[in-house]
């Protein structure tokens, strides 16, 4: 599955915009016009790693609470995890809004760098071994490209050598 999403116009959650399915339709918490929190899931982490410091913070400051099993709740694990998203330029996650899903996503964003949108993939966790990791986030990263430079945004550069050692992912909050 495929999915847009962008913050909301509060500012304190994502919104999918668009969902495209598979030939496999699946449940999944993010869905159009759902509101998720910024922390947690890829795309959500993809965009919040490209906001503002004030945002990261504010979100820090809150109230992490888990929306899956593997949710980051601990804000200085959140701002180690929201670090590295930013330096690869991508995000992952592995149950972190929904039971046995894998997702990872890249943000879309403006000339001063900051997130407008992210576009990401999302399917069951035995649809995606390390392997298949490197590939699908090159033609994500090509599809996300397309859509920027339509909107007239850009797409930071894509760090693969995580995936060559295997995802930075930890599955405890």
């Amino acid at each position: 599955m495929a999915l847009l999403t962008e913050v909301n116009d509060r500012g304190d959650a994502v919104v999918c915009r668009v969902r495209f399915e598979g030939s496999q339709p699946l449940t999944l918490s993010v869905a159009p016009g759902r509101e998720l929190p910024l922390y947690a899931g890829a795309s959500q982490k993809a965009l919040l790693a490209f906001l503002s410091n004030d945002t990261v913070d504010a979100v820090c400051r809150g109230q992490l609470k888990a929306v899956g099993r593997a949710t980051i709740t601990r804000p200085e694990r959140l701002r180690q995890h929201l670090e590295e998203v930013r330096r690869r330029g991508w995000a992952i996650s592995f149950e972190e809004t929904d039971n046995n899903m894998w997702g990872i996503a890249l943000p879309i964003v403006d000339g001063r760098g900051l997130a407008v949108a992210a576009v990401g993939l999302a399917g069951p966790r035995n649809r995606l071994d390390a392997s298949q990791v490197r590939h699908q986030l090159t033609a994500l990263h090509e599809a996300a490209v397309t859509v920027a430079n339509r909107m007239g945004y850009d797409v930071p550069q894509l760090d693969l050598a995580p995936v060559a050692r295997r995802p930075q992912v930890s599955i405890s909050a």
